[in-house]
């Protein structure tokens, strides 16, 4: 078995990229009051302080995972549909899913009984 992981990023772009990136999640940051960094920023460093194998990028990556905010899809002028190469997992929070995302994570765990490929963590 393969025991290589394909990258994984944590893409939030230019558009609501924070002034300053806290260390760690722990820290008390305004900016977690924000959707897109509490979903998005929040996670990548915990999983990161983890040891996790991850990056966060203002780049939308080409290949690899990429886990996206909903609200973050909306720096983009056209729907964004990922290459087979890419797999688009959208953090949905409670906003309408990304049509084009292969994967959501929820924030209610009744929408996992609502929407295909949709998990609750």
């Amino acid at each position: 078995m393969n025991q290589r992981l394909p990258p994984i990023y944590f893409y939030i772009p230019q558009c609501y990229w924070p002034e300053d990136i806290p260390a760690s999640a722990d820290e008390n940051w305004k900016g977690f009051g924000v959707g897109i960094n509490a979903w998005t920023l929040q996670t990548y460093l915990r999983l990161k302080a983890d040891g996790f194998p991850c990056q966060l990028t203002n780049e939308l990556p080409t290949e690899g995972i990429v886990l996206i905010h909903r609200n973050s899809l909306r720096a983009h002028k056209t729907n964004f549909q990922p290459r087979p190469s890419l797999l688009l997992i959208c953090l949905k929070a409670e906003l309408n899913p990304y049509p084009y995302a292969q994967l959501h994570i929820v924030q209610n765990p009744l929408e996992t009984k609502v929407f295909k490929n949709s998990y609750f963590l």
